[in-house]
């Protein structure tokens, strides 16, 4: 079965998440977050949750171009950000930020 060009756009996506997943260096944010008593939701942090929510941002960056066909987005809770660009998707996780409002 042929797929269409933004089907195997998402088929990549969706692989490029599981990669960054199993690439991702969650034990140095488990050892920040920890060193600085980070919770989620009043309860410590563990590695289950942290990878909980940065598979979840990834998986919301690849939903959310399947939604809508725009090639640009993200996510970001508990620390990372998911990024979704026409090239890939990016995982990062914040130590400080500065805004405006």
């Amino acid at each position: 079965m042929n797929q269409t060009p933004e089907q195997t756009a998402l088929k990549i996506n969706h692989q490029a998440a599981a990669d960054i997943i199993r690439e991702f260096d969650f034990i140095k944010v488990l050892e920040y977050m920890t060193s600085v008593n980070w919770q989620y939701l009043g309860k410590p942090v563990d590695m289950d949750a942290i990878v909980s929510n940065a598979r979840m941002c990834l998986r919301e960056c690849v939903n959310d171009y399947e939604k809508t066909g725009i090639p640009y987005g993200n996510c970001g809770t508990g620390g990372f950000t998911a990024t979704y660009f026409p090239w890939g998707l990016s995982l990062t996780f914040n130590l400080e930020y500065k805004r405006n409002y």
